[in-house]
């Protein structure tokens, strides 16, 4: 009996502590989910009212190139507010730390090395020794560089138009080969302190076209404020050059940018109205909250980090669907709001998954070419230097979950255009397909000496129907035969290029011969 009643109340005493835990762990779970939703629901409320209040004034940091870093005030008339030089040495690209005590630039030596400096701002003291000391292979172009220096001064963030962002390690003056996109988008001041806002630019500055017969915009570069989540895209200013610079403010929802040398503050991120306070470029608002006030802040990465949003060339909003349509100079991506996914664009090439499409983009357009109700995104790719056509141009169809299929794709040449044109009157396009060079490595002599393919849009691609537009080739025939008249009087200037001639003679002959 006694035994019995031992079981039962060891029993009991493990039903009690059962019961013990799972009440505690309920009350855990409890004040973790009540603290979440609170600090949660600071931040939301942040998002609507702290930016309608901008600070009284800021102190905004910016280099004048050659001449050194200069300070001045966001307050104050044009007239009243005071311009004071920090250094007077070939500096770039100043970041202040994480307590606004000091900040961080690069200065350009005479014998173009780029040492990274650190001046106390509330002392007025330039720290004499570099803390670390690159060269002009680490940043190949810094005059025309986005650069930051991390908060922490651990890091070098490089954003180059051709080379995209790397990283470099301060302390150890090394590459850091698998740096997080997420990290470098916090080390960058391009977004608002609580990660809902940020800025972006983009630039396409190149005078060329390689898809005809559909309208270009101008080349130009455009700043935007949008939502993290790309709902809402805002033009805040544009510029036939790119844009020098932009920073937003740890302070508040405030921001400066610059452009043709001009330095522009913004103190509402709801009325957007951009007054010029200086003449320099890449400003650097000062931090000012104490470490209490740091500490309500953190950084929130967007879903889209994958992509370089500082190097964007090209920008879509794509009409009645929730869909943004991106492209850096080298890749092209999908953004689909609803869905909040970011879909590269990839191919496979020698057995290896790509996103790589070619060195500069030059067209980036969405229009109906082949008239079917549904636009395309069309997208071509210059591969530089004095080449005169795409590496590479692509038509896509774009479908409803954001996934790009591609249409067309011509990468046979690199001197190669495209043109829309309607041939045969019948009120659809065709598409010509112009190889400027038949064989790669011609003579600059034979630029004007192309080949091209005409194809038709079937309903589902398009194919090469050359037969059915003699007229077309028949004026080619007596391009060619005039240029071989020409040749053959001149044979030393083109050598054995004159074969080239007589074998596109053969080809349009056959191609006229019933």
């Amino acid at each position: 009996m006694k035994r019995k009643k031992q079981r039962l109340n060891f029993i009991a005493i493990g039903i009690a502590t059962l019961l013990l835990v799972l009440v505690g762990w309920g009350l855990y779970k409890g004040v973790s989910w009540g603290l979440h939703y609170i600090i949660e629901s600071r931040y939301t409320a942040e998002d609507e009212t702290l930016y309608r209040s901008p600070p009284a004034s800021e102190e905004i940091v910016f280099q004048k190139k050659g001449e050194g870093l200069f300070i001045t005030q966001s307050s104050g008339t044009e007239d009243s507010r005071t311009v004071v030089s920090i250094t007077t040495g070939d500096d770039y690209c100043p970041s202040w730390d994480t307590t606004g005590k000091g900040l961080y630039f690069i200065r350009k030596t005479t014998n173009n090395q780029l040492n990274l400096m650190y001046y106390n701002r509330d002392e007025n003291l330039l720290m004499p020794n570099p803390l670390q000391t690159f060269t002009e292979l680490d940043i190949p172009n810094i005059e025309n560089s986005f650069i930051r220096v991390s908060h922490d001064g651990k890091y070098l963030i490089v954003s180059s138009y051709d080379w995209g962002i790397n990283v470099w390690n301060v302390h150890t003056g090394a590459k850091e080969n698998h740096f997080s996109m997420e990290k470098t988008y916090d080390y960058m001041n391009i977004f608002s302190r609580n990660s809902k806002f940020f800025l972006f630019s983009c630039t396409n500055l190149y005078d060329k076209q390689f898809i005809h017969g559909i309208d270009k915009p101008e080349p130009s570069a455009t700043l935007y404020l949008a939502t993290n989540t790309f709902e809402q895209i805002t033009k805040i200013d544009s510029s036939f050059d790119a844009f020098e610079g932009y920073s937003f403010s740890l302070n508040g929802y405030t921001f400066a940018y610059a452009k043709e040398g001009s330095v522009y503050y913004v103190d509402s991120i709801e009325s957007l109205k951009p007054i010029v306070i200086a003449q320099g470029s890449y400003p650097s608002i000062r931090p000012t909250l104490t470490e209490k006030k740091r500490k309500d802040y953190r950084w929130s990465p967007p879903f889209w980090s994958a992509i370089d949003i500082t190097n964007i060339a090209g920008l879509i909003q794509v009409p009645d669907q929730p869909i943004v349509l991106l492209a850096t100079p080298h890749e092209i991506a999908t953004i689909h709001i609803q869905q909040n996914t970011l879909l590269k664009y990839t191919e496979k090439r020698q057995n290896n998954e790509t996103s790589y499409m070619g060195w500069k983009l030059i067209d980036f357009l969405y229009q109906d070419v082949n008239f079917d109700t549904e636009p395309e995104l069309l997208a071509s790719w210059w591969p530089g230097g004095l080449e005169i056509g795409a590496e590479r141009i692509s038509f896509f169809e774009l479908r409803s979950d954001g996934q790009l299929k591609e249409q067309f794709s011509s990468q046979r040449s690199q001197k190669n255009i495209v043109q829309f044109k309607d041939l045969d009157g019948d009120g659809t396009n065709e598409l010509v397909n112009i190889y400027l060079d038949t064989q790669k490595n011609t003579g600059l002599n034979l630029e004007s000496l192309y080949w091209e393919d005409i194809l038709v849009w079937n309903g589902n691609t398009w194919i090469i129907a050359n037969q059915r537009f003699s007229e077309q080739y028949s004026k080619l025939k007596e391009t060619y035969e005039v240029f071989l008249i020409d040749a053959i009087k001149k044979p030393d200037d083109y050598g054995e290029s004159l074969y080239l001639i007589q074998d596109l003679l053969e080809k349009v002959n056959s191609l006229l011969t019933p």
